[in-house]
């Protein structure tokens, strides 16, 4: 009886670990496939870079704020549009 339950087992874990290796392999090819599509910037001195560096550094966050203020401006129009 132990080595049919042992047996079962060992199939799970093998189906699991085929499915983890399928999920692993397609994340893979996504992230490939999204790499190339990404866009390039070339700069032409260290000045170029550091502002591109400092701009990218201040726009952190920028769209999760954004989307907060967003909604509060609709929160305030539908108030507005109630009363």
């Amino acid at each position: 009886m132990r080595t049919q339950t042992k047996n079962y087992k060992s199939k799970q874990t093998d189906k699991q670990m085929k499915k983890l290796g399928i999920a692993l392999i397609a994340a893979a090819g996504l992230f490939a496939s999204c790499a190339g599509n990404a866009p390039t910037a070339t700069f032409k001195s260290g000045v170029d870079t550091l502002s591109y560096a400092a701009g990218v550094a201040n726009t952190r966050g920028l769209r999760p704020y954004l989307d907060k203020i967003s909604l509060h401006i609709q929160a305030l129009k539908a108030l507005l549009l109630y009363h």
